[in-house]
């Protein structure tokens, strides 16, 4: 009996089994500061330390601050070392032409020394984000280790737009695909979402209307929008838009001044009240405010839409004929208002 028992013993204790597959923990998430899923919280600090606002006009120098929480239940974390969310970014902006073009700036990332599921991401804004209308990104949560490592993608459209992320397991073609919630938007977070700066200026950029040829080149190096120019514009000439950088604030683009005209989209308007015109100069209409339809270009030069003729370029056509379909109520045509260009 004693042995019998004994074989018995020895005989369960030898059994053992192991799970058919490997353990696992929880994928890790991507939250903003707020801590809402899928959510990221974006600032953009200008050059000068200061924080941008709505209205503020967004130029090479400023930085764009991506700030997440890496939220893991097992625990799993990045690290500076690993750099996995880092690495992950993908940086894009959207030209005049609607189409994304991948961009590479430097990146710094930096984690809180108490808080390990805290991170932050920040790039500078360079002369390769000139004259783009959106700044769109992409991020994955990941981890160092774990099991999975990796959870889902999130991504922005544009980060100054409305609305919220879009998120999937799959890695995005471009920032402005659809994820599992739908179509992206902005960040969620942030100091800039739901405002429209309009496309990256230059350092010192500013925008001029200047007066050229058939050809598209300068007849007059001074900006005629330039505060105090005396220059005026006329029927029968041809005009376009400059994007430079005006290094002494002259409004005039002087040797060694670089154009940045390429990749920015232009509308043109007039703008004014018939009645700002002198009565010593000529008259137009009493109080007739300018309208608000925007004026055919004239073809591009650098940017899309730079260009506008004043008037007709057709021989024999009076030049008031060419806006009576678009401004019914105006008496001289677009005489006595003034010439508005603007970024779109």
């Amino acid at each position: 009996m004693f042995l019998a028992g004994y074989a018995a013993s020895s005989a369960f204790a030898a059994l053992q089994k192991e799970t058919a597959s490997f353990i696992n923990g929880n994928a890790p998430v991507l939250k903003s500061r707020a801590g809402a899923d899928n959510k990221l919280t974006v600032d953009v600090i200008h050059a000068d330390g200061t924080p941008y606002v709505a209205g503020d006009v967004v130029r090479v120098g400023d930085k764009v601050h991506i700030k997440y929480r890496l939220a893991d239940l097992d625990g799993d974390t990045d690290t500076a070392s690993a750099g996995k969310v880092k690495d992950s970014l993908k940086v894009s902006g959207k030209d005049s032409n609607g189409s994304w073009v991948d961009i590479t700036p430097t990146v710094v990332s930096t984690y809180d020394a108490t808080d390990p599921e805290l991170g932050e991401l920040v790039f500078e804004l360079t002369n390769d984000f000139v004259g783009k209308s959106s700044i769109g990104f992409k991020v994955l949560a990941e981890t160092e280790f774990g099991l999975p490592t990796k959870g889902n993608w999130v991504w922005v459209s544009d980060i100054f737009g409305t609305g919220d992320p879009a998120h999937s397991g799959n890695n995005p073609a471009n920032p402005g695909a659809p994820g599992d919630n739908g179509n992206p938007g902005g960040p969620g977070e942030g100091n800039i979402p739901g405002t429209n700066p309009g496309p990256i200026m230059p350092s010192g950029g500013v925008l001029g209307i200047f007066l050229v040829d058939s050809t598209g080149t300068l007849l007059n190096s001074e900006s005629y929008s330039h505060l105090g120019s005396t220059l005026k514009p006329k029927y029968g000439e041809r005009y376009a838009a400059i994007v430079w950088d005006d290094a002494n604030s002259n409004g005039t683009i002087d040797s060694g001044e670089t154009e940045f005209t390429t990749g920015f989209r232009f509308e043109w308007h007039v703008t004014g009240d018939s009645s700002d015109v002198p009565v010593t100069d000529g008259f137009i209409g009493s109080n007739i405010v300018a309208g608000t339809t925007a004026l055919t270009g004239n073809g591009n030069r650098k940017g899309t839409n730079d260009t506008i003729f004043l008037g007709s370029d057709t021989a024999g056509t009076k030049h008031n004929s060419v806006y009576t379909g678009i401004f019914g109520n105006h008496k001289a045509g677009i005489q006595g208002y003034k010439l508005q260009v603007k970024t779109n």
